[in-house]
């Protein structure tokens, strides 16, 4: 069976790419808000799900 690759990111390029504090980031992961995969403490974001987050929520207020 043939798994689609997929790219991830971390909380870090979340942080980055948005310019967020890292609380700001964690919020939105640790609420559900931002879909994640959790190892360990290694987090993962889907990058197909950070872009319908982006999508979702463009010019609408996010309340934390």
């Amino acid at each position: 069976m043939a798994i689609k690759k997929e790219n991830w990111l971390t909380p870090k390029d979340i942080e980055e790419t948005l310019r967020l504090s890292h609380g700001t980031v964690n919020k939105l992961l640790h609420t559900g808000a931002l879909p994640m995969i959790q190892i360990g403490k290694t987090i993962r974001i889907r990058e197909d799900d950070f872009n319908k987050f982006l999508k979702t929520y463009m010019n609408k207020k996010f309340n934390l």
